[in-house]
């Protein structure tokens, strides 16, 4: 597994506790940033670990929501989330 930082990873445990594991049920970047809440997540933050969670197979690109890309966690991501982290499926 790439050398991912805690707060890249609550990224990918963000969208997953959204709910976003389907090409339908995806964010935009800018949904991504306003996980965050009081401490957003800024774009190029977001960028550089959805391009890199996109590359190592954690995250793919949904449903297009206007011109821009979505994205959501693969069932990939989502063993990540559950072997690494202990979290358990929340999705089914």
């Amino acid at each position: 597994m790439q050398n991912y930082n805690k707060n890249d990873l609550a990224i990918l445990v963000k969208l997953y506790k959204e709910g976003c594991i389907t090409d339908f049920k995806s964010y935009t970047l800018d949904k991504i940033c306003e996980l965050g809440g009081s401490n957003p997540i800024s774009m190029s933050k977001a960028q550089k670990v959805i391009t890199q969670f996109v590359k190592d197979g954690y995250v793919s690109s949904g449903m297009k929501q206007g011109h821009k890309n979505s994205y959501y966690v693969t069932e990939l991501g989502e063993q990540i989330i559950i072997d690494l982290l202990g979290i358990g499926r929340i999705c089914e």
